[in-house]
């Protein structure tokens, strides 16, 4: 009986064996790239094994690696498009272009400058991102939101500091000195501030990339143009939400600077390098009591674990109300962010209330206004504190008993933690953004329509900064430390656009728009500067600038700008398939 148990047991085990070598004989690595109709790599498209859970999804370049069982057919779906499932067939390498669904593209309606349109009638490339695809992200830059949702769209952030802005790119650098980021359009006003913008305010946003889509806005698009348009009222009852969130960025991952036996050999090398030979012992290398005492208690110090203990956190807490009735519609929002970063000088929080309304007046006229303003204040890290802290050396006392920073933590080393010390090192931003527009639309005949919207913005933000004795950060030429730097900007803008649009067919099949444009824009600014050094007191910081033993002169300056312009656009479409498009533009400054 023990010797057909043992039998048997054999007999399950080399079964399973042979499953095992079998499916692993036939898996394979299958790679390929997605793209749409127009060669354009899509991100983010979901590749699976039909019917399981085995998937990955698209990079920034729409391409992929998945490792498949050979058993299933692979899936290939995006929002927008119509799914495709693909028989390997003993292929390993896939190219896949994706069809936009036709059924979607007759519900869809996008902005596509100075009016909508449906989808399926656009002629040009339009990306449309909805609330959906950035809600839930950790940030408070709608931009750094998008990453990797819109294709062929690059969108990075400079550097790692709160409060950083991203760098956009749409149609690659046409430029060398010019800025080379597209024009922002945020409820139909021009050259908005989207870093101002709360995320959660937003109910869609739609990218226009190609020529024939940003004709409209003449050079201004000619980077591209995003257009946002913020969330309004709904006819119903009063609903109100409530979304609260923190998230944790997690701990940087930096190079570490040298320490133990690692950097004993660097200095047994260096040594060798200058004296010819290697030295007998530590103390022929270093000849300080200290640095000999501190190596004997092997008080190494991980300057790089030091500046980046802890995490970074966000707090988010925003409460919006959305209602009205078929007369008057209100959406309005209260929001605040906190954002801290991984230094304890490096933090940003910001406060913001939105207001949106509109009124119907008549079945023919309807007037309604948008409202926005927030409040910043931003404090940023002084630079170069990593590099300082890989290439400090690494023995000593970083803190004294009661856990201050000693600003000479060994003989002969200054702390690379200057900044970090009270009121040694200071750099605020303090910023109010309000923006104001209201707009009558009317239509008093059957596809004809003229919508009049005028739009204020106004902009003022303070920077200090301090730096003291044992910061680490640089003064400008001709200045020493102690020093105070205050800066103001103050600007107002308005821009006033009249569009009238007429939609007819004059046969059957044939569909015709005309869209006339005029856009009056002016805007001015004005800033004031001073500089002081000398201050006797750390703690006045730049807020005594009067204190300040050396004084420079008080600078200002000021520009002005302003734009009219007309546009003029045709679109045409003839039984649903052919749309060719025209326009012109003429801006006088």
């Amino acid at each position: 009986m023990k010797t057909s148990i043992n039998l048997k047991n054999m007999r399950v085990l080399l079964s399973m064996l042979f499953v095992f070598l079998s499916v692993n004989a036939v898996a394979q690595n299958i790679t390929g790239t997605v793209k749409d109709s127009q060669g354009e790599p899509i991100i983010g498209a979901s590749v699976v094994e039909k019917g399981t859970s085995n998937g990955v999804v698209t990079n920034l370049d729409g391409q992929f690696t998945l490792k498949a069982s050979g058993k299933y057919p692979i899936e290939i779906s995006y929002m927008g498009y119509v799914k495709q499932v693909i028989n390997l067939k003993g292929r390993t390498s896939l190219n896949i272009v994706m069809q936009e669904d036709a059924n979607l593209l007759e519900e869809v309606v996008v902005s596509t400058g100075y009016g909508t349109q449906r989808k399926a009638d656009l002629s040009g490339s339009v990306v449309s991102v909805s609330k959906e695809d950035i809600k839930g992200t950790p940030t408070s830059n709608v931009m750094e939101a998008l990453q990797g949702k819109i294709a062929g769209a690059d969108i990075m952030m400079g550097s790692g500091a709160v409060g950083e802005d991203v760098d956009i790119l749409l149609r690659g650098s046409r430029s060398i000195n010019g800025s080379n980021e597209p024009l922002f359009v945020i409820d139909g006003v021009q050259g908005a501030s989207y870093n101002q913008l709360n995320p959660n305010d937003i109910e869609q946003i739609d990218v226009l990339k190609d020529a024939s889509s940003t004709a409209i806005y003449g050079s201004a698009g000619a980077n591209g143009v995003i257009i946002i348009t913020t969330k309004r009222g709904a006819a119903g009852k009063v609903t109100v939400n409530l979304d609260a969130k923190y998230s944790i960025s997690g701990g940087a991952n930096f190079i570490h600077g040298m320490m133990g036996d690692e950097w004993y050999r660097y200095q047994t090398e260096l040594y060798r390098t200058k004296n010819g030979e290697y030295p007998e012992n530590f103390f022929q290398m270093f000849s300080s009591e200290a640095i000999q005492q501190a190596y004997e208690n092997n008080q190494w110090i991980d300057w790089i674990d030091e500046a980046t203990k802890g995490n970074a956190s966000q707090k988010d807490i925003n409460l919006s109300l959305r209602g009205g009735s078929d007369k008057i519609k209100i959406y309005t929002s209260f929001s605040y962010n906190n954002t801290e970063g991984l230094l304890s000088n490096e933090n940003q929080t910001r406060y913001g209330m939105r207001f949106n309304v509109d009124y119907q007046i008549r079945k023919w006229v309807k007037i309604g206004a948008s409202s926005a303003l927030t409040y910043t204040i931003k404090n940023s890290r002084g630079k170069n504190i990593f590099t300082k802290s890989l290439t400090a050396f690494p023995l000593g006392k970083p803190y004294d008993d009661n856990g201050n920073i000693n600003v000479e933590f060994i003989e002969g080393e200054t702390s690379p933690f200057g900044d970090e010390m009270e009121n040694q090192y200071a750099n605020q931003t303090r910023t109010t953004y309000a923006n104001i527009n209201g707009y009558l639309e009317i239509t008093p005949l059957k596809g004809l329509s003229f919508r009049s919207q005028i739009s204020t913005t106004l902009n003022s933000s303070r920077n200090g900064q301090y730096i003291g004795e044992h910061s680490l950060q640089g003064v400008e030429n001709g200045y020493s430390a102690p020093y105070a730097y205050i800066n103001n900007n103050y600007g107002y803008s308005y821009l006033w656009d009249n569009v009238l649009t007429y939609k007819f067919e004059p046969l059957r099949g044939h569909k015709v728009t005309l869209t006339g444009v005029t856009s009056y824009s002016h805007g001015q600014s004005d800033s004031n500067n001073m500089r002081a050094s000398g201050q006797p007191l750390d703690s006045y910081l730049f807020y005594n600038m009067a204190s300040g033993i050396t004084k420079y002169g008080v600078k200002s300056n000021y520009s002005q700008s302003q734009k009219m312009s007309y546009a003029l656009r045709l679109n045409y479409v003839y039984n649903d398939k052919y749309i060719p498009v025209g326009g012109i533009k003429k801006i006088i400054y």
